[in-house]
């Protein structure tokens, strides 16, 4: 967009604003900072694909994207475990499998922090929230973008030279200066990606701390800003290194590495939740007293409406 070279330096400016954003994100607290940047960032995100959607060639869009569903539901099992063995085909193995394993890296440290904002809600409306209806949004946003995408690469042949000689973080710049008001499109865009990256590392930051931290409980469920800092700080510098020195590979290797110890975590909490299913009451650990004084203090409050 600007035309300057990315190079170490302007990474580490990158990251450096970044940290210092949602650090302060992250302190201050999940109700404040990061609900407010995760709002702004939704809202902005609808705002992309309702103008890709109009400005883009939006009947091949719906067509596109009513045949793919089709071919998905018929072929899930078969596409869901294709390996590429037999054919001797790598895409699985480049796309599918990593990001499949990508996710044990994330699972746990995700699944605390969804954990965390699920508190007072019901399991029905953790599902839809958490699973259904970002993949209904997900599936909109592969129907709108991809199939811009795919039309003007069969029309024009334009994007695969962009991906192949500039690289594939160019192809999506291509994409939209196809179409009207690029010049504002562009940088707005740019602007919530950012903001994607800073609600998602503030998310994260504080789901560290909590698991770094004593104390935590759905009265106090907030570490201390120093913990957060200190893993903000922390996983930036690292980030910082690892795209400076080795690039995305080392990105993809990192994401590797941390999947594996992830992968025997998760098979102890998973063989841990069956465990405390199959008896809740033995590993309940809330203040049974707290909850029978609630209970007075709220039997107390309905006599006194009574009389």
């Amino acid at each position: 967009m600007t035309g300057i070279e990315s190079t170490p330096v302007v990474w580490g400016i990158i990251t450096l604003v970044g940290t210092a954003i949602f650090i302060v994100s992250a302190s201050s607290g999940l109700t404040k900072g990061i609900r407010i940047l995760s709002n702004i960032n939704v809202k902005a995100f609808y705002a992309v694909a309702l103008f890709l959607f109009i400005a883009g060639q939006t009947s091949y869009m719906l067509n596109l994207g009513t045949e793919s569903l089709g071919y998905y539901l018929t072929h899930f099992f078969e596409k869901s475990l294709f390996t590429g063995s037999a054919a001797g085909d790598q895409l699985p193995r480049w796309w599918t499998t990593f990001y499949w394993a990508n996710w044990f890296s994330w699972a746990a440290i995700t699944a605390l922090f969804l954990g965390r904002i699920a508190y007072g809600y019901t399991v029905k409306t953790v599902i839809l929230v958490n699973f259904i209806l970002p993949a209904i949004f997900g599936g909109i946003w592969m129907t709108i973008f991809s199939g811009t995408s795919i039309q003007m690469q069969m029309e024009g042949g334009a994007l695969a030279g962009v991906l192949n000689n500039s690289g594939p973080e160019l192809v999506l710049y291509a994409v939209f200066k196809a179409l009207p008001f690029a010049q504002i499109v562009i940088p707005f865009y740019l602007f919530i990606v950012f903001l994607s990256f800073v609600s998602g590392a503030d998310a994260n930051t504080a789901a560290m701390g909590g698991i770094s931290s004593t104390g935590i409980s759905p009265k106090s469920p907030e570490p201390g800003i120093l913990i957060k800092a200190t893993w903000g700080k922390t996983v930036s510098f690292v980030s910082w290194m690892m795209i400076s020195f080795a690039q995305i590979d080392g990105i993809k290797m990192l994401s590797n590495l941390g999947g594996v110890p992830a992968l025997i975590l998760e098979l102890g909490v998973l063989i841990a939740l069956f465990k405390i299913a199959k008896s809740p009451a033995k590993y309940d650990v809330s203040d049974q007293k707290e909850i029978v004084e609630d209970q007075d203090l709220i039997d107390v409050e309905k006599k006194s409406e009574v009389i």
